[in-house]
């Protein structure tokens, strides 16, 4: 069965404060609001490397860095595409390290908040490889604990 995601809109969100607020801000003025916010939010997480926590115990973001294992290595496709060579990014500008989000659902008390994930959009992508680019820039962001799998089991 096909699951439909549902996805909640400024629209839908304004509809609901302007219904319980005595004197609501215009709809225009509403989503600037938002925007400006999202903006300095990701902005703190992005640039600063802090991890944001969420208002209502709904966890925190942040960027977290990974060092990349040699099995898992993306293809560079610019390379293979000049000169018909096959090789691999290698991070060598962040000295094999790789950024990533993460939302830490620990404290989250959302129910099913394991089915929920959180995704950088494409311009704040950006934003966090230029972050690595700069010589350590990548020591902003802390370190992500590596997963133990236990062979005992």
């Amino acid at each position: 069965m096909r699951v439909k995601k549902r996805r909640d809109t400024l629209q839908q969100s304004y509809c609901l404060y302007s219904s319980k607020s005595e004197n609501p801000v215009s709809i225009k003025e509403y989503k600037n609001i938002c925007y400006a916010f999202n903006k300095e939010i990701a902005r703190l997480i992005i640039e600063e490397g802090i991890m944001y926590q969420l208002p209502y115990r709904l966890g925190s973001i942040g960027i977290k860095r990974r060092k990349a294992k040699f099995k898992k290595l993306k293809f560079d496709f610019n390379e293979y595409n000049k000169n018909g060579i096959k090789t691999f990014h290698l991070n060598e500008h962040s000295k094999g390290w790789y950024g990533f989000c993460h939302w830490k659902k620990k404290d989250c008390r959302v129910v099913g908040h394991w089915f929920y994930e959180f995704n950088l959009t494409r311009d704040n992508n950006r934003a966090m490889s230029q972050v690595f680019q700069i010589p350590d820039g990548y020591q902003r962001y802390e370190v992500a604990p590596e997963k133990i799998k236990n062979k005992n089991k």
